[in-house]
């Protein structure tokens, strides 16, 4: 069941943002498993935890996926360069080199809906939620591959905008990323909810931007009032009309 902690206090919602990866969809098996699937073909051998464990490490150490440029082909080249760079560390840190095919492959690969498994719950709690008068929307730190994404899933027309840290210029947990995409939306921080599954890029990016944090399946970090969750369809309990008070 839903939990009040850190002393949430009670508001009228009306908007509410979704992160992606983690909450509305995961990588189906794992990254190491995709890049050993696809470096086979390229003559590269990969072993898929010494993957995961080095793709890990190359994310942590990445810059943030935002870039100055924010339009048309020069951000999708920039974004391409960032995944480059972290698909070189990947490799280094698994003891292994590949050629340029190969990112090419594995970047496309991840733009397919076949990389990725929808939560179970999520389609059906989204379309009740957008029934129900809520504005749905999506902020993730993502490219430009995202919208796309979300339309080969079926999840596209539940959104009102979809914005990334690509399309923004600035990444979560900053907030202004969090501005960024209230403003796409139409909506205010007092009557907004963030849902992730991050505590600190997704519950404390949100809380220090202004919004309800909804945390998924991960206890909120000190200091931080909101509200957790242990699966997406606790939100119907937590969201019962387009406006509400809840505590």
């Amino acid at each position: 069941m839903p939990r009040a902690t850190g002393g949430a206090r009670a508001r009228r919602l009306d908007t509410l943002l979704f992160d992606v990866t983690g909450t509305l969809m995961k990588v189906r098996g794992s990254v190491g498993e995709i890049y050993a699937r696809r470096g086979s073909g390229h003559g590269v051998r990969l072993d898929p935890e010494r993957v995961n464990r080095s793709f890990e490490r190359a994310r942590r150490n990445a810059p943030p996926l935002a870039f100055a440029t924010r339009s048309g082909a020069p951000r999708r080249t920039a974004e391409r360069g960032w995944w480059r760079n972290v698909l070189r560390e990947t490799l280094q840190g698994a003891g292994q080199t590949a050629p340029e095919a190969f990112f090419d492959d594995v970047y496309n690969q991840f733009a397919e809906e076949a990389a990725w498994e929808l939560d179970p719950d999520g389609p059906e709690v989204l379309a009740e939620l957008r029934r129900r008068g809520y504005v749905l929307g999506v902020l993730s730190n993502f490219d430009s591959r995202l919208p796309g994404l979300l339309g080969a899933l079926g999840l596209a027309s539940l959104f009102a905008a979809v914005e990334t840290s690509s399309s923004l210029g600035v990444a979560k947990p900053h907030p202004q990323a969090f501005h960024g995409a209230l403003a796409a939306l139409g909506g205010s921080t007092a009557s907004a909810a963030y849902i992730g599954d991050s505590p600190v890029t997704d519950a404390g990016g949100a809380a220090a931007a202004g919004l309800l944090p909804v945390l998924l399946r991960a206890s909120l970090p000190p200091g931080v009032e909101g509200l957790t969750i242990g699966g997406l369809i606790e939100l119907l309990d937590v969201f019962p009309g387009p406006i509400h008070e809840r505590i």
